[in-house]
């Protein structure tokens, strides 16, 4: 949970990555990219969030903290050049929600 809005800087910029997936008229599954850049605030990952996450499989890599407003649920996202997974998400009840991310490798 964050400690102090008032000190976040939300400077950062991420990508929120939407996939939608359709069929064309053969059947064929095609997937469709919508990106959306958004300022963030990046926040340290707790000892317990990080064992959490570890005892799950999961290394965890980075909290990033967005306008709730701005979230639809994507739970892919760049930052900073790399690839993330969404891996768990608290919506905070002052309208912002923090995004646990662990690195993304290949397509998961």
């Amino acid at each position: 949970m964050i400690s102090s809005k008032n000190s976040l800087s939300f400077m950062n910029i991420c990508t929120l990555i939407d996939i939608e997936t359709t069929e064309n008229e053969y059947g064929v599954p095609t997937e469709t990219e919508t990106k959306t850049d958004v300022f963030c605030a990046e926040i340290p990952i707790t000892s317990n969030e990080f064992f959490k996450a570890r005892d799950s499989g999961i290394k965890t890599q980075k909290c990033l903290v967005v306008n709730s407003d701005e979230y639809n649920e994507q739970t892919l996202i760049e930052y900073e050049g790399k690839p993330y997974s969404v891996y768990r998400v608290y919506a905070n009840t002052d309208g912002y929600t923090e995004l646990y991310c662990a690195e993304r490798i290949g397509n998961g």
